[in-house]
């Protein structure tokens, strides 16, 4: 049997993601995917790479996106996705995410998304704009294009995130390789 050594988003059956929710005085980090449904504002963060723990891939993809440094110690979401294959030419049709959305500490650093190395086999930046917006002036949609997923947002106004200690949820990694 062949063993797989790294991720290969052709071969695997489930992507693993991980996105972060990082709020710095009344704001959240949002950025803009020209592709991703349309053209829509998110929350940054990418696949994690086979080399790399999920809340080490959701420090990395944030620092990559926006140029932020940031530090993950909560999970806050969980959340499946079912979509139509948009990146990779291949035979798979559906493409199925698991998606941990961690909170992040802001630790320092200024809006630069011009280095961003995630760009797909079509040659377009995933990341156009990054922008910290006030949430409390946050709708559906930022000049003209929407939020996903809004009820992230929608559910989060006026309450304290409902998150879960990363040392408490987090058992320690296992290889048996």
């Amino acid at each position: 049997m062949t063993q797989i050594n790294h991720y290969d988003p052709l071969w695997s059956p489930v992507r693993l993601r991980s996105a972060v929710y990082v709020e710095k005085n009344g704001q959240v980090l949002l950025v803009y995917d020209p592709i991703y449904r349309g053209g829509c504002w998110t929350l940054p963060g990418g696949g994690v790479d086979f080399a790399e723990t999920v809340n080490q891939a959701a420090e990395r993809e944030v620092q990559e996106e926006t140029g932020i440094k940031i530090v993950v110690s909560r999970i806050w979401r969980l959340r499946e996705i079912w979509e139509k294959e948009q990146d990779f030419q291949s035979d798979i049709k559906i493409r199925r995410t698991m998606e941990l959305i961690f909170v992040g500490e802001y630790i320092g650093g200024d809006i630069n998304y011009e280095n961003d190395p995630s760009l797909k086999p079509d040659g377009i930046a995933r990341v156009k704009q990054c922008r910290w917006i006030k949430l409390d002036s946050l709708g559906n949609s930022i000049d003209g294009s929407p939020i996903y997923p809004v009820e992230l947002f929608n559910s989060n106004r006026h309450r304290k995130l409902d998150s879960i200690p990363l040392e408490i949820i987090m058992l320690p990694s296992l290889d048996l390789r």
